[in-house]
């Protein structure tokens, strides 16, 4: 999946329209030394590709299963350009101390968050606290599942937004 994700994206960016692609990775990737070395080989075959845009995305609990060897994955895949995203935000077994030590650049607030946050304070709550929390890291955070204006609206008043789907 990486692969063909990272050839699409060189195509598209050979006609200049590529913006980035983001591809999920698991807790088995991160914990493999090879990870990055087999990256770096596909981002060479794809020199018509930026790095850049290209967003590895791992469940939290992923990213938190043995730690070090991920944290050390992760900045070798950052090295070679390549960014992370913290996906589904929220519902796992979020670490603070974790938090603030893995590379990544983006929080994404999970869905069921973002679908009850008009009509329930509690939701309404952790997406501001996400959107906090990211801002005190120094992260982008991404509400997935903003389906409508009222729902744009509300993360609109928590900060600027990027809508993902």
């Amino acid at each position: 999946m990486l692969e063909q994700a990272i050839q699409k994206c060189a195509r598209w960016a050979a006609r200049g329209v590529c913006k980035g692609v983001s591809v999920d990775v698991s807790a088995y990737e991160l914990r493999d030394s090879e990870f990055p070395n087999r990256l770096r080989k596909l981002l060479g075959r794809f020199l018509s590709m930026d790095p850049a845009h290209l967003k590895l995305e791992t469940l939290e609990s992923a990213a938190l299963s043995d730690v070090e060897v991920v944290i050390e994955t992760m900045n070798a895949c950052r090295a070679l350009g390549v960014g992370f995203a913290i996906d589904d935000f929220g519902i796992g077994h979020s670490s603070l101390a974790y938090l603030k030590r893995l590379p990544a650049q983006t929080l994404k607030i999970d869905r069921s968050f973002i679908a009850d946050i008009l009509q329930d304070a509690g939701d309404h709550a952790i997406v501001k606290g996400i959107v906090e929390l990211a801002k005190v890291f120094g992260l982008e955070s991404v509400a997935e599942g903003v389906e409508c204006m009222a729902h744009l609206e509300a993360w609109v008043a928590n900060r600027s937004v990027r809508q993902s789907r």
